[in-house]
């Protein structure tokens, strides 16, 4: 890894977000970040960390392919049938923890899996090496 900074990117938490522990990057950031951890045919993971209110999260950095090819309903081998994109996992308790105390308005009004009626933002910024700063853009106070 070198110490270029990377392109940061913002996330309106959803579903997958807090409870599956996963983020899909911009289309935009897929070379430079795939260029930067040197994600090729192996490794297809690198270990990074989120630091939320200075405390190290443990996270990776993958690419994942993705196939909607099938018969389901929801699926089309129209648009995108085979793409691979670049993603943040988190599997870590205390990484989930620390993401859902962030925003915990857009947690509490998605765990249902609901549309919440206000947006949080959150935003990724690369401070160094492997390691993000995860910070709230807007956020909606618990009344």
């Amino acid at each position: 890894m070198t110490n270029n900074i990377l392109s940061s990117f913002h996330v309106i938490p959803n579903y997958s977000y807090y409870n599956h522990g996963y983020i899909t990057l911009p289309k935009y950031t897929y070379d430079e970040y795939i260029n930067f951890f040197k994600l090729n045919k192996k490794p297809l993971t690198k270990d990074i960390f989120f630091k939320i209110k200075n405390t190290l999260y443990p996270a990776t950095v993958r690419i994942a392919r993705i196939n909607n090819k099938g018969q389901i309903k929801t699926r089309s081998d129209r648009i995108y049938p085979e793409r691979d994109v670049v993603q943040f996992v988190y599997r870590n308790p205390e990484t989930f923890k620390a993401l859902r105390k962030l925003n915990i308005y857009s947690y509490a009004s998605t765990i249902d899996k609901s549309k919440p009626k206000l947006k949080e933002l959150v935003e990724f910024i690369h401070d160094k090496d492997n390691i993000f700063k995860v910070k709230p853009i807007s956020k909606q106070e618990k009344k």
